[in-house]
């Protein structure tokens, strides 16, 4: 398909609410569009769990046993010319990052769409017969007229000693990632307004088979016109190709790699994506029930939520599920991750992580008013908190939650949560209707009228807190 009809097709569909999926190649000169009316096996994807070609796991843990790969060496004399390309760009200023890649041939004894049922990555696509890819990593998301990137430059080996500090005081390292950041951040301002960094360079691991990596990463927002859906495949488009796998300044280096590469890379290092009815990339809820000596806890509260928030899950009652005998004794968490649909539901011993200091930490854009399975934005306020244990959220001068709870303040002998929470927690609208706790607006300067602090959640109730909470401004 050619580019501009699945631009068309994304602007049309996203402004009806209608679900499709797309990809663009790294020219931006070919096509993929599959929307929900659509009953083409031709194209499979997964996202986050979720696509049009489900597998159950024995049939993909078979695949991965039987998995027979071997990389054959790239052409290194195709390289090195490539490489030398590059470097004489660089040296004249014609790029100041660029992201040079090479073919490498494999021998596997799997199919494409085999291959795709037994990778494990959250973001997958196949062409049968024609292409597979899979990613660990988004390029952007939108959620509540917000748009958001999260650029990552800067890689290390996890098992090397000392290996996070080792990642973040690389100069190299810091060098790229300053200038991803600043090219995502211009881009961003292309199709959105008031864009910041809301977290510059915070450090994730990812677990590969080779063992696990740590890589830094940031997150930039951007304010979203209020019909933005209605251009939902301009403002893709505008974006591409994406900034961290092609260079800066980006025009200037797409010339630099199409000189040195000397072929197409088609949909390789392309992108793909899918539109959920209201956002880009899958939005998926999360809801946290505790479960005491094999008893599921308050469900018809989780029930509430979760019905408000997704609808079409009405029919599901998680009073209904079936706590397993290995998990009927002592407290258990079960999480359910849900969207139109329930997806997975998992229970876990649960253990309790000791919070003794709150660091303050202030971000006016956050949302999270829906339990979203996703939390980076909350990950990475998490990561501000220096030597505490976790952070204490102030939203436009007013005291919101932890980055796992709710909070509860006493005064006196009186117990008050705050009106300006970033979630109405099942606990904290439990305790409200008991009459054990007030709303109060409180502010930054309130807190230290307060002699006490309580976290509160699903799994915390305001007597399982054993220790006194600091608050560190």
């Amino acid at each position: 398909m050619e580019t501009r009809e699945a631009v068309e097709r994304m602007n049309f569909y996203a402004a009806k609410s209608r679900k499709f999926v797309f990809a663009f190649d790294f020219e931006k000169h070919e096509a993929l569009f599959l929307s929900d009316d659509m009953d083409n096996k031709q194209l499979l994807f997964e996202i986050k769990g979720r696509g049009n070609a489900p597998c159950s796991s024995s049939y993909a843990e078979c695949l991965r046993a039987k998995a027979d790969l071997e990389i054959k060496n790239c052409d290194q004399k195709h390289y090195y010319e490539a490489f030398a390309k590059v470097q004489g760009g660089l040296q004249r200023g014609d790029s100041f990052l660029c992201n040079l890649t090479t073919k490498t041939k494999i021998q596997l004894n799997l199919s494409l769409e085999e291959l795709f049922h037994c990778c494990n990555a959250p973001y997958k696509l196949c062409v049968p017969n024609r292409f597979v890819c899979f990613s660990p990593e988004s390029f952007i998301r939108t959620k509540n007229n917000m748009i958001y990137t999260f650029p990552m430059k800067g890689t290390i080996n996890a098992d090397l000693p000392d290996a996070e500090r080792l990642l973040i005081s690389d100069e190299k390292e810091l060098r790229e990632h300053f200038t991803i950041v600043d090219l995502m951040r211009n881009d961003l301002n292309m199709v959105s307004r008031n864009v910041s960094v809301e977290k510059f360079r915070y450090v994730e691991r990812i677990d590969t088979i080779g063992g696990g990596i740590l890589q830094t990463s940031s997150l930039i927002s951007g304010h979203l016109p209020c019909d933005w859906q209605h251009n939902v495949g301009n403002m893709v488009f505008s974006l591409l190709p994406a900034g961290s796998i092609s260079g800066a300044p980006k025009s200037e280096t797409v010339n630099l790699i199409q000189q040195a590469e000397k072929e197409p890379r088609g949909f390789y290092t392309g992108v793909f994506g899918y539109f959920d009815g209201r956002d880009l990339e899958m939005t998926e809820f999360l809801e946290t029930l505790r479960v005491q000596e094999g008893e599921l806890l308050s469900p018809h509260i989780h029930n509430k939520r979760m019905h408000y928030t997704s609808p079409k899950v009405q029919s599901f009652d998680l009073a209904s599920i079936d706590v397993p005998l290995q998990y009927r004794s002592g407290i258990v968490k079960c999480s359910v991750v849900y969207s139109d649909k329930i997806l997975d539901i998992k229970f876990s011993r649960y253990a309790p992580r000791p919070i003794h200091k709150l660091k303050v930490v202030e971000c006016n854009t956050i949302d999270y008013h829906l339990k979203y399975a996703d939390r980076r934005e909350l990950n990475a306020l998490r990561e501000l908190r220096g030597e505490c244990d976790d952070v204490l959220i102030v939203k436009n001068g007013f005291v919101t939650d932890t980055s796992f709870s709710n909070v509860v303040f006493r005064q006196d002998d009186l117990l008050f949560t705050p009106d300006t929470f970033l979630l109405n927690g099942c606990k904290r609208q439990e305790l409200i209707n008991k009459g054990r706790i007030e709303e109060r607006k409180i502010s930054l300067d309130d807190i230290k009228s307060y002699q006490c602090c309580y976290l509160i959640n699903a799994m915390l109730d305001i007597e399982d807190n054993p220790f006194d909470v600091e608050i560190v401004f």
